[in-house]
């Protein structure tokens, strides 16, 4: 299995010229046979919290056709992030929204919000895991992988991939590679991170997208602050 981890710049707000840019490293992926692509928290419109609202989509909207009819004529995963709308609630979930060959979309929602997000962002229990080509693929997004109990949840489920969609800036990076890191080693799984390469809702970016394999140990990551993509073979 070939997993393809994007390193994106968001245009503020910008749905569609984010998803353009999304296309443009998804046939990147496709010309290196990638099986699957992780995108950052908040891909599609960019980490603008005070903006979400407005911004919010749901999971048959429109502007979404395009990766639901790539992942199934290409046979690949797409994992996008989204603020998505929440019924009742006025506010927001920050969602990974996760287009499947099979023609289904599953959603991810992330668990655990930090800071001021409580006050633009809900949350809730979602789906966690899917199982593809053999194995079992679990998601987080950003402050999820500050809870140890998030991995550990997923080390209960006998997740070996855990796929993390992030916004860390550079002054956090270094603490949360080390916990992917050491999660990785603790639970025996695989571990990956897409982050932004760049600046969004007045962040700048601590990149380092990349790979940690079962014993912690760095399997590739980008190096530079800018948009990009990781290939990694499992």
């Amino acid at each position: 299995m070939k997993i393809a981890i994007a390193q994106t710049i968001a245009v503020k707000g910008d749905i569609a010229k984010n998803i353009a840019h999304h296309l443009m490293h998804i046939k990147s992926a496709l010309e290196q046979k990638a099986d699957l692509i992780l995108f950052p928290e908040l891909s599609l419109s960019g980490y603008e919290p005070t903006l979400a609202a407005g911004l919010a989509i749901e999971l048959d909207d429109r502007r979404l056709e395009a990766f639901k009819d790539i992942a199934r004529s290409e046979n690949i995963v797409i994992v996008a992030g989204a603020p998505i709308r929440s019924g009742q609630d006025k506010k927001p979930f920050i969602g990974s929204i996760v287009f499947i060959p099979n023609g289904t979309t599953r959603l991810y929602i992330k668990r655990y919000l930090h800071g001021d997000e409580e006050l633009f962002f809900s949350s809730r229990s979602s789906m966690d895991q899917i199982e593809y080509m053999g194995h079992k693929i679990n998601f987080a997004i950003c402050a999820d992988i500050t809870n140890p109990q998030h991995p550990k949840d997923a080390a209960r489920d006998a997740c070996n991939l855990y796929l993390a969609s992030v916004l860390i800036g550079q002054k956090n990076i270094d603490l949360e590679v080390d916990l992917l890191k050491g999660y990785a080693k603790e639970y025996g799984m695989t571990v990956f991170m897409s982050n932004y390469g760049g600046e969004s809702g007045g962040y700048l970016s601590g990149g380092r997208s990349g790979a940690w394999s079962k014993d912690g140990e760095v399997i590739e990551e980008l190096n530079h602050l800018e948009s990009g993509m990781v290939l990694i073979e499992i």
